[in-house]
């Protein structure tokens, strides 16, 4: 693209630019501007419910803990020999170590995501904060393309490379 460090996307037209919105022009092309069209990562609305569904994942997973802590008293009870003395002692000290560890392990992914929730709201919270970059070419949906009537949907974009942190190398 002529500029060494330019790093360029390809995506579908539909997915930038909604074919549906008047005020949008189907066939788009970068113009030197003070407003170039943005590519941005979630709109509001996929925003807030991107958020809802990290908050939902952690109180399901948060019930589930409680189950399993429940289940563990349960299985203690058994191998005291106190809830049914004809009960497996041994089946119920494997399934106490086997519930021990789903909790462990979910309990680390709540923290995990609890973790990238406060990241989320405090990183991407401003739509501004969301924009990955600008596009270049988004040219008009075409139906029936070709010999095979394929349909043509592309856009090309242009990232802005410090939004993508410093582990990213390219291809």
């Amino acid at each position: 693209g002529g500029e060494k460090n330019r790093l360029l996307g390809p995506t579908c037209h539909h997915v930038l630019l909604n074919p549906h919105t008047a005020s949008v022009p189907l066939d788009y092309v970068h113009h030197p501007t003070p407003r170039p069209k943005n590519v941005i990562l979630f709109g509001e609305k996929a925003y807030t419910d991107f958020a809802k569904s990290i908050n939902n994942t952690i109180s399901s997973k948060e019930r589930d803990n409680k189950l399993h802590k429940k289940c563990i008293e349960g299985y203690l009870e058994t191998e005291k020999g106190g809830a049914n003395p004809n009960s497996d002692i041994s089946n119920a000290r494997e399934s106490r170590i086997r519930t021990q560890g789903w909790l462990d392990e979910a309990e680390q992914k709540v923290a995990a995501l609890r973790s990238f929730l406060v990241q989320v709201e405090k990183e991407w919270k401003n739509i501004g904060d969301r924009i990955l970059g600008t596009i270049i070419r988004a040219p008009a949906i075409k139906y029936g393309v070709g010999e095979e009537r394929f349909t043509e949907d592309w856009a090309i974009f242009c990232l802005d490379r410090d939004k993508l942190g410093q582990g990213f190398r390219g291809n």
